[in-house]
């Protein structure tokens, strides 16, 4: 989706369609393509979770599901004339800098074998299929990484899971050959997807066992008016379509809840007064919807806001059916036929789904990239010790390059396209020199970079989620409204600009006519003072 946003904001911004999208997948959709498991929706309301510059007044729910979610993003790629620049099931294997021509070098490789996720690397052999004209590159002069926060899967790393004899598969790679009616399913995980799928699946299947390490704060799922069965539900579509303002006045409305919500995560007296009334209510709303002989292992005992809030899509009232089963036995090791905990008691499967989440790190740029003077994107983290970027998307040492989902982008109370379009409207501007043949490359300044890093660490004292130096990498720890002011009030001292030759001649000449017609306005009134 942030491929599509950018593409949006560039063609309404400089009127020109002189750009190319590589889709690593064999369609549109992103996110959206690639999760298609049962139940499968998003947990940020709708009317926030689309593009500012597409509003669609008559979303069917207020959280949206996949099936309708992937509609409206094909709809929007089609309208604007998008999807006649991308290019499907293409990989991009590595991105170099080249200082002579001060452009990128994008090394491109067609995939020919057809499975079913192109994320996944190609084998030996496959990879030997590949013909030279498979491979190719193609030269940019700005090159911008839209890829997602969370696109590659953790791998399994249970001992013993390639002996299964049934199937075993991520959630974001479901397998749609595999019918779960009537048998004996187990998944691993209590996340966002977990809590979605397991109430989906749970009525067909002969059990349902989930593996949980750590509780979750659940919160209701709410129910506006304006989704619900009354009159003003009735004609939502036509009051959003012609009553002005409307749709945009409930968008802002819903981002301010959030906003405010977002204070309930800082660690203020005003937070903690509003985490501790938050808390209250929803353990009195999981208690009365979960079964008793639960509680202990479900109700958490940590402050809301240290992991990201589920939403109850009938996950708490599932847990009452006599074929479900939750535990928070940890897992010793799969066998051919089932999971054994760490008790000693052996689970039965017949099929076993992983929510186990996602690879952190540098999953927004899945490909080697290869900055000025030969330093590697990760050479250049070790250097500055750990993950990390100038306003979540831009290094120095990297010019003309952008990511739409950098280091630090990432929000629990808002949505992630926000941030995407807010950060792609900054790389648009601060670009304009390069866009318009003024200059030849932008480039984010080392003490630009590093104080900005400095300052988000700072945000992130005594949170979750650090790397093996001590950073978090993941979260921004300040406001959407922070973030928005922040990149709109950019400063262009934090900004290298090296400018053709030819702008800066025109520049000098600009200049030197300023002075001319300065002095000579100051002759000329001295020779008017000296005959009045």
């Amino acid at each position: 989706m942030s491929g599509i946003s950018a593409a949006a904001h560039y063609m309404r911004k400089y009127g020109d369609d002189d750009y190319v999208i590589y889709e690593r997948q064999k369609k549109l959709g992103g996110t959206w393509w690639m999760n298609n498991y049962p139940g499968c929706g998003v947990d940020t309301p709708t009317a926030l979770y689309s593009f500012s510059f597409h509003p669609k007044h008559d979303w069917t729910k207020f959280f949206a599901s996949q099936p309708e979610l992937l509609e409206y993003v094909n709809g929007t790629a089609v309208r604007l004339g998008i999807t006649s620049r991308i290019r499907f099931s293409i990989d991009v294997e590595a991105c170099e800098w080249i200082e002579e021509t001060k452009r990128w070098r994008v090394h491109l490789r067609r995939r020919k074998v057809d499975k079913p996720w192109a994320l996944d690397e190609p084998t030996q052999e496959e990879d030997a299929q590949l013909e030279e004209a498979d491979r190719w590159v193609h030269e940019c002069q700005v090159l911008v990484s839209c890829v997602g926060a969370l696109a590659a899967p953790k791998d399994c790393n249970i001992q013993g899971h390639e002996n299964f004899q049934g199937p075993l598969f991520h959630s974001a790679r479901w397998d749609h050959r595999v019918d779960l009616t009537g048998k004996d399913v187990i998944v691993i995980g209590n996340g966002c997807s977990a809590a979605q799928i397991v109430p989906n699946i749970t009525p067909i299947t002969k059990s349902t066992t989930q593996f949980i390490r750590s509780a979750q704060w659940i919160i209701p799922r709410p129910s506006p008016a304006l989704f619900t069965n009354t009159a003003f539900a009735k004609y939502r579509k036509y009051l959003l379509d012609w009553v002005p303002g409307l749709n945009s006045f409930i968008r802002l409305g819903i981002f301010m809840i959030g906003e405010v919500d977002f204070f309930m995560f800082k660690t203020t007296t005003l937070g903690t007064y509003l985490r501790a009334s938050k808390e209250k209510v929803l353990l009195e709303y999981m208690r009365a919807g979960c079964p008793e002989k639960y509680y202990e292992i479900v109700l958490p005992k940590y402050l809301l806001g240290c992991k990201r809030r589920v939403l109850d899509d009938d996950y708490l009232s599932n847990l009452h059916r006599d074929n479900m089963l939750l535990t928070n036995d940890p897992i010793s090791h799969i066998e051919e036929d089932g999971v054994v905990a760490a008790s000693g008691k052996k689970y039965y499967a017949d099929v076993i789904v992983l929510c186990n989440g996602f690879k952190p790190g540098l999953s927004m740029t899945p490909f080697r990239l290869t900055g000025r003077n030969g330093e590697t994107l990760e050479e250049h983290f070790r250097v500055l010790g750990g993950i990390g970027a100038y306003k979540t998307c831009a290094f120095h040492g990297f010019p003309n390059f952008f990511l739409t989902a950098g280091p630090n982008s990432v929000t629990g109370h808002t949505s992630l396209l926000f941030t995407s379009e807010v950060v792609t409207n900054l790389a648009l501007n601060v670009a304009k020199p390069v866009f318009t043949g003024q200059a030849e490359e932008v480039e984010v300044t080392r003490k630009a970079e590093v104080e900005y890093r400095k300052f988000i660490e700072d945000g992130l004292k005594h949170t979750w989620y650090l790397d093996e130096h001590g950073r978090n990498f993941n979260i921004y720890p300040y406001s959407q409204i922070h973030l928005l002011l922040n990149c709109i009030f950019y400063s262009k001292k934090d900004w290298n600009i090296r400018y053709t030759p030819k702008a800066l001649r025109r520049s000098r000449m600009v200049k030197l006519a300023c002075l001319a017609v300065l002095l000579d306005g100051g002759s000329g009134f001295s020779h008017r003072r000296r005959y009045t």
